[in-house]
């Protein structure tokens, strides 16, 4: 045994003897935990009020003992994970969910890392395990036995699935417990499907579509602020055309519109650069760059 196993032994030994000798009065109560990563969520959110609802609908409590499941698909840049976000975030806030988790499944070591995490954030005792795939199995478990007083349910978000990911996220996904949602995030809807299909239950899929001409120009125009205002408070026909260019994708719209806001340029000057296929760099870690003819 190597000694990074010979610790992590020492530590799960020491967190049970702790668990199991403390008076019961002095075990703390768990608190609510959202892990989403929320500071994500673009300043300003709009529209999806029907995939919202499809959502809560979707993800609504039933009469059977299964864990309800729910997942959205679309293509990249269409504000899949903001959707998710703001659902996350919402239901947190008005206490319909007091713990939620966020798992990365976008390779089979995130999907480890993130259920080894969930251990970590509730505590469990047996959290430094250095087998991997045990502890996938007791987040999973606890999960599926997860009944505790004075709290409301959870909730597990699993973004990113990916085809090579889908083996395990069939493996290590909890089935049963009432009191639990899946959310899952794919870009396709054939990933979606190994979600909503596992327990084979209805198809709770959600296509997330791009949005209108108008409903992103009121993202572009929300986010650039003053820099996309004509003098007469009218909007420029250069942001519908600049908006028109971005494919109406709200993570196009938002990242170009959050450059112009801290660069000072104009929808003109931005039109301008695509014409001349210059590139813009506008956030990291995600660089876009405009090159729209």
């Amino acid at each position: 045994m190597n000694n990074t196993h010979q610790l992590a032994e020492v530590r799960l030994f020491l967190g049970r003897a702790l668990s199991n000798n403390a008076p019961q009065d002095e075990i703390p109560i768990l608190q609510p935990i959202n892990d989403a990563p929320v500071y994500l969520l673009p300043g300003h959110f709009i529209g999806r009020d029907q995939e919202m609802a499809q959502i809560e609908s979707f993800l609504s409590p039933t009469s059977s003992d299964l864990v309800s499941r729910c997942a959205i698909y679309g293509m990249s840049g269409v504000g899949k994970t903001q959707l998710a976000l703001k659902y996350a975030a919402d239901s947190f806030d008005c206490g319909r969910y007091s713990f939620v988790f966020w798992i990365s499944a976008s390779t089979n070591e995130k999907i480890s890392q993130s259920f080894s995490k969930i251990l970590g954030l509730i505590g469990h005792p047996d959290r430094y395990h250095p087998d991997q795939m045990m502890c996938m199995n007791m987040a999973k478990r606890w999960l599926e036995t997860y009944d505790l007083p004075n709290r409301a349910g959870w909730l597990l978000v699993v973004d990113n699935m990916e085809e090579s990911t889908a083996l395990l996220i069939q493996q290590v996904l909890p089935w049963r417990n009432p009191r639990g949602s899946i959310l899952a995030i794919a870009r396709g809807e054939s990933i979606a499907k190994v979600v909503v299909n596992t327990i084979n239950k209805g198809h709770h899929l959600i296509e997330v579509k791009i949005p209108n001409l108008d409903e992103s120009t009121d993202l572009f125009l929300k986010e650039a602020g003053e820099t996309a205002i004509k003098p007469d408070n009218t909007v420029s026909k250069d942001v519908q055309d600049l908006v028109r260019r971005l494919g109406c994708l709200p993570l196009a719209v938002s990242n170009i519109a959050g450059f112009m806001a801290k660069s000072g340029k104009t929808p003109s000057d931005i039109l301008a650069l695509s014409r001349g296929k210059e590139r813009v760099q506008v956030s990291e870690p995600i660089c876009l760059a405009v090159r729209m003819s």
